[in-house]
């Protein structure tokens, strides 16, 4: 599973924005983020340092909203778990 840093927001709470990990399927898909904003750590500054790396790429991608997000993984859940309701106007999460 692939993770990345990315950041985030919640419109529906507050147009604050965070950093947050966020996980990846095989397909490039968002299957779960960490709900928590992220926290820079290391054993020693080296390692903070690389995981200070790693945040920053944040601001190299699309910004998330996690009200969108958090639509479209109960759209695929449903989709994939219970496949007889059919899918929501014919789109695919």
């Amino acid at each position: 599973m692939k993770f990345n840093y990315r950041v985030c927001f919640r419109p529906s709470v507050s147009p604050t924005h965070y950093i947050h990990e966020v996980y990846y399927d095989d397909k490039g898909r968002v299957t779960f983020y960490d709900p928590k904003p992220a926290i820079g750590f290391g054993d020693d500054s080296d390692e903070l340092y690389e995981c200070a790396a790693k945040m920053w790429k944040a601001f190299d991608d699309e910004i998330l909203d996690l009200d969108r997000v958090d639509r479209k993984l109960l759209r695929r859940f449903m989709q994939e778990n219970y496949p007889e309701n059919g899918s929501e106007n014919g789109k695919k999460a």
